[in-house]
């Protein structure tokens, strides 16, 4: 993640912040006198100073990684390597500024991505899970 908030109420609020990095933004919510939420600024985000390449490149679908390697001129003998491979492969070749656009591209263009599968020549008929 680039940036993360945890939302907690007041009563949590001393209680989380030692569970809680310190580039991690923290607001505590309260419950007004007609039911409504305000949300108060307790610890201000900043940027993650740690964010793992690898991990960024596993937030892609198969599909996606083969199209990105794809675009760079990776040989076709990469793109029909296990996932993991291609994952290590972008998270290496990558500079991180330009995975997390890239990585960024990708998620948004997903369509109706929530239970369902990411297209791919070889999938059967699959059903997803009721949530």
């Amino acid at each position: 993640m680039d940036r993360a908030t945890l939302v907690v109420g007041e009563r949590y609020l001393e209680k989380a912040r030692p569970f809680v990095p310190d580039w991690w933004g923290i607001k505590v919510a309260t419950a007004g006198p007609r039911g409504g939420i305000t949300f108060e600024n307790a610890q201000p985000f900043a940027q993650n100073p740690t964010i793992d390449p690898l991990a960024l490149a596993e937030l892609l679908w198969r599909p996606e990684a083969v199209e990105i390697l794809k675009e760079r001129g990776a040989p076709a003998a990469l793109l029909r390597k296990p996932r993991g491979v291609l994952y290590k492969c972008l998270a290496e070749t990558a500079d991180l500024q330009e995975l997390r656009v890239l990585i960024r591209q990708r998620l948004k263009a997903r369509a109706r991505w929530r239970g369902h599968r990411p297209p791919s020549s070889n999938a059967g008929s699959w059903t997803p899970i009721p949530m």
